[in-house]
């Protein structure tokens, strides 16, 4: 506080201005990888931004995951064009707890559950 009792909190202002800066940077970022994957797989698996984040929320809390690692994975699931509506969510929160057991990157884990979802019994032997 100054002399006249005003306390100074300038430093917490500008704090919370960068991370508001960097959260809007980052949900940028994020908009352009989902239309990025939507474009590269002509939206086979039908989903809208919102429906995606919606989805990743979903299955952050499910699995424990964050946020971004589920949109990481979900995206990688949709740049493949391999997954159909009727089963991309369940396939993205399957993705993300073998993700999890197995350590692998998210472009991994969409190689394999494109692999499977081209040829189930290839993918079981």
């Amino acid at each position: 506080m100054d002399s006249s009792g005003e306390s100074f909190s300038s430093s917490g202002g500008s704090a919370a201005a960068v991370a508001a800066g960097y959260a809007m940077y980052e949900g940028a970022q994020q908009s352009k990888v989902f239309a990025d994957a939507i474009v590269l797989s002509g939206n086979f698996a039908g989903q809208t931004e919102a429906q995606f984040g919606t989805l990743a929320r979903t299955v952050a809390k499910a699995t424990g995951e964050t946020v971004g690692n589920v949109r990481e994975i979900g995206q990688a699931l949709l740049r493949t064009g391999e997954l159909g509506p009727t089963v991309f969510a369940a396939a993205t929160a399957a993705a993300v707890g073998y993700g999890k057991a197995t350590g692998k990157t998210a472009d991994e884990v969409a190689k394999d559950f494109a692999a499977m979802a081209a040829s189930p019994s290839k993918f079981a032997s």
